[in-house]
């Protein structure tokens, strides 16, 4: 019956929910998923099953008392979940299986006598051995397919970035090396130039003028750490279907004020508006579900997901199901995992990403920066926060950054990107705004940032 109710809890969406607090509880709270709650709720559903496993020791010892469960026992049950594997349903099963050999001396000669006699030795031995076996990737690939249905086949190799192709049209010998410096920087600047080029292209594309509604509203932002002003007076105005660059040099406030603005950093001054509600004190859950999306400038992933969980957990976040249905395996749980698959499948298809159905460990940079804007776009944002995108990431792979920002353009959002490659800013956005020691340096169109002599002085040198 335990192994029952926890199958269906950890196969429903809470299951998964859990799963990604397990990993990284500052992501998980990112997409909407209430931490506390959801730990709380744990925590009383594994209290229950242990006060029915009590109950059911003490019917059997016929009277209760503080020997009943001895300080020795806590430790046992520790070792056995640990013997057994935490990520597995029956683990902490077999793990009391392996615990209890010990009284097997008690059953005769011979091979039980001797395992039991031995246990300890035995146990310290599987306790060397069992973990990294089980942290193998092939041996988890191995158990999601004998445990899970309806799995893609992982490939054993690992996504390599495209290589610079020879024959450019023309205009890309504007930018070649010449043969002295070698092939290595003849590719580079190759790469180079097809980002250029790519940036260009999507730069000429028509683009929407952004007339649309007031989605977002800083003003006079300000954060301080201590006698650090991070952020001061910072003012921003985001407006549906317009693309906005946030540049700056290093420790200049960039990913300060998108923590302000996803509710990880509270703002000591200044006031925050998300479709015109007052959001200053509320936290990044809250603010997920009222419309706030982003990704990380270091890729934050949950390693014991598969990339469709990593999208299905996000776009289940605002409606889960109730408690009763997860744990019971109703009819309303069975049909959510369905639609929630299904739209994790959409999204991965509209950005490009495939094998949503392998392990996250054998992605390449592009692809987890693909899998971040998938999950974000499972919010269903009507902000979306792109924190360097193109950090970690090959030139080669710049184009098709550039193509999917260009992408994600939609009459009904606004986005704010962040981002130190400037081909990649003037291809995709329609106005920057700059950055530096906490302060708004300059704000305006490409043009008017590269002439500007305080932006020149203080990032485009």
């Amino acid at each position: 019956i335990a192994a029952f109710v926890l199958g269906g809890y950890l196969r429903s969406e809470r299951g998964r929910a859990m799963g990604a607090i397990r990993d990284d509880s500052l992501s998980a709270e990112g997409v909407g998923i209430r931490v506390t709650v959801r730990r709380t709720e744990f925590f009383a559903l594994t209290c229950s099953l242990t006060a029915m496993a009590g109950a059911l020791a003490a019917h059997r010892a016929a009277e209760t008392s503080v020997q009943l469960v001895a300080v020795q026992q806590s430790f046992e049950f520790v070792i056995a979940a640990f013997l057994g594997g935490i990520n597995h349903l029956f683990g902490g099963l077999f793990g009391a299986v392996l615990l209890r050999a010990k009284d097997l001396s008690s059953a005769g000669t011979g091979p039980s006598q001797w395992l039991g006699d031995h246990t300890f030795a035995v146990l310290g031995l599987m306790g060397l051995a069992i973990p990294p076996l089980l942290t193998n990737p092939r041996v988890k690939q191995w158990f999601r397919s004998m445990f899970a249905k309806n799995r893609a086949p992982e490939s054993d190799t690992v996504e390599t970035p495209p290589t610079a192709k020879s024959g450019e049209p023309d205009g890309a010998s504007a930018t070649e090396a010449p043969p002295e410096l070698g092939a290595l920087a003849q590719e580079e600047l190759a790469s180079v130039s097809a980002a250029k080029k790519a940036a260009v292209a999507v730069k000429d594309a028509p683009r929407p003028e952004p007339q649309g509604r007031v989605l977002l509203e800083a003003k006079d932002i300000g954060l301080h750490f201590g006698g650090l002003a991070a952020l001061d007076g910072v003012s921003l105005t985001l407006r549906a279907g317009e693309v906005v660059g946030l540049i700056g040099p290093n420790g200049s406030g960039k990913s300060s004020f998108i923590n302000v603005m996803a509710g990880i950093y509270h703002h000591q001054h200044g006031h925050l508006t998300l479709n015109g509600e007052d959001v200053d004190k509320a936290g990044p859950a809250f603010r997920s579900r009222a419309g706030i999306a982003r990704t990380y400038q270091n890729v934050r992933s949950w390693p014991g997901l598969t990339p469709r969980e990593h999208i299905m957990v996000a776009a289940g976040a605002k409606a889960p199901v109730d408690l009763a249905s997860s744990l019971l395996t109703l009819p309303t749980s069975v049909s959510t995992t369905k639609k929630l698959s299904a739209r994790a499948q959409e999204l991965a298809d509209s950005v490009g990403l495939d094998r949503i159905d392998g392990t996250v460990d054998n992605y390449s940079m592009p692809s987890l920066r693909r899998l971040e804007i998938a999950r974000a776009l499972a919010v269903e944002p009507s902000v979306l926060l792109l924190d360097e995108p193109a950090a970690g990431m090959h030139p080669d792979d710049l184009p098709q950054l550039v193509e999917l920002v260009g992408r994600l353009r939609n009459p009904d959002r606004a986005i704010v990107l962040v981002e130190h490659h400037m081909d990649v800013i003037e291809a995709t956005v329609d106005r920057i705004i700059v950055l530096d020691q906490g302060q708004l340096l300059a704000s305006g169109d490409m043009e008017t940032i590269k002439n500007d002599p305080a932006v020149r002085e203080a990032y485009l040198g």
